[in-house]
């Protein structure tokens, strides 16, 4: 079974218990933050695809890169 820790996607879940004029707020604010993050992921695996990485930290590097690639197309 997938597990994610995830308190944004918490508050999303419970969204409805709030009041429905705060609701759009909360989802315009859940949305900016993921495009914020997601545009610095973005400039992490473009910047780390073309890095000339030290063949001693490359296996290092090969993971940090994947966790954000993964991070990036998760939408984390």
């Amino acid at each position: 079974m997938y597990s994610s820790k995830n308190p944004e996607l918490a508050k999303l879940y419970f969204i409805g218990f709030s009041a429905e004029e705060n609701r759009r707020k909360i989802l315009e604010e859940h949305i900016s933050q993921l495009k914020e993050h997601y545009a610095a992921l973005d400039i992490i695996c473009k910047d780390g695809e073309n890095i000339n990485i030290p063949d001693e930290i490359r296996d290092i590097w090969f993971y940090q890169l994947a966790a954000a690639r993964y991070g990036r197309a998760a939408g984390i």
